[in-house]
């Protein structure tokens, strides 16, 4: 990829073959160009989302969920290098100017940070930052927007929503900044929401309020949302389909009862195994994952997750980066040489 492949001037509408589809990603690379060989942060993802569904993108920190999201969105630094097309209701993303995003962030595309903190500005109050982008978007009135801004406070669990207001984003707890930053995101009624690990720094009691908030929206007002974590057990119950990411790449996709029921992908089913569960059996023993991510400037030749699978061959270490094989439904597809099979009892 050159450098020139990602710059962006001119806007580019793309039409025909997308009816009733919101987002069309296909074979995105997105690599952080520096002085060593660049990064693979996202190597070859594609997927598509349609109006008001909800899709999880599940991983271990480092797979490149967070990267993709922001590629998405158009919010890369300088220093990445974007190939692939990212189509938004017809808009090419990657071709998109400045002026273009602009208009679509915020009202057509929200997005929740996994850093409060750093996604506010520190030196502005909580009811500018609200107010502002619904005045400018929704075309309502000062007055009105605050009155908007406060119910969205409340809904979300913002304690005295109306002094909270006046404040500044330190006067916060990490917590309440979350919140704040989930009811920004819902202010405008976007078409898409991408929440990346939304509930990280709210307490248990208060996450199940929030993911309830989200679903009820989407459902509400047709959103389609992009749920993105490493916790299997947030996107059980609040998703459609679920993407499994692994170092940069998409290792298996399914409807979210397929990927639960009968996971292919032996990292997924490592995912599974790993993740507790309230139904199960309070002594089964939870898998851990030996190993680590590969080094993302030179990853692994065939499948990536070779180095750390108990189930690899010869033919792994060839397996082609386009290699994709079908489930047991036309639904369900994953990057497995040797799939999970049933009742099979999976170690890692």
């Amino acid at each position: 990829m050159s450098t020139s492949e990602s710059t962006i001037e001119n806007v580019e509408t793309v039409t025909g073959g997308d009816e009733g589809r919101l987002l069309r990603v296909e074979g995105v690379h997105t690599w952080m160009a520096g002085n060593s060989d660049p990064v693979r942060a996202v190597d070859g993802v594609s997927f598509t989302l349609q109006r008001g569904e909800a899709l999880g993108i599940v991983g271990e920190s480092g797979s490149g969920k967070s990267v993709l999201a922001r590629t998405v969105m158009g919010l890369l630094p300088p220093a990445a290098v974007v190939s692939g097309s990212v189509v938004f209701d017809g808009v090419e993303m990657t071709r998109a100017s400045g002026r273009q995003l602009q208009s679509i962030w915020g009202a057509r595309i929200a997005m929740v940070f996994q850093d409060a903190g750093r996604a506010l500005n520190p030196v502005v109050r909580i009811g500018r930052q609200m107010c502002e982008p619904m005045v400018k978007h929704l075309g309502i009135a000062t007055d009105e927007a605050r009155k908007r801004a406060i119910t969205l406070l409340d809904e979300v669990g913002v304690s005295d929503p109306a002094r909270r207001m006046s404040a500044y984003p330190h006067q916060l707890s990490g917590g309440m900044r979350q919140r704040v930053m989930i009811a920004m995101a819902l202010a405008c009624e976007p078409d898409l929401l991408i929440a990346d690990e939304p509930t990280t720094a709210l307490d248990i009691t208060v996450q199940r309020q929030i993911l309830d908030l989200l679903d009820r929206v989407r459902r509400q007002h047709n959103m389609a949302l992009i749920l993105i974590s490493h916790d299997l057990g947030m996107v059980s119950g609040r998703t459609d389909r679920v993407m499994v990411m692994y170092a940069g790449r998409t290792v298996e996709t399914g409807t979210t009862a397929e990927i639960f029921r009968a996971p292919e992908h032996r990292y997924t089913a490592a995912l599974l195994g790993s993740t507790p569960s309230l139904d199960g059996p309070r002594t089964k023993r939870l898998l851990a994952i030996e190993g680590q991510l590969p080094d993302p400037r030179k990853p692994p030749e065939g499948c990536r997750f070779r180095p750390r699978c108990t189930a690899t061959t010869s033919g792994c270490e060839v397996l082609g980066k386009d290699a994709l094989f079908s489930g047991p439904t036309p639904t369900h597809t994953h990057t497995c040489l040797h799939p999970v099979r049933s009742n099979e009892v999976i170690s890692v």
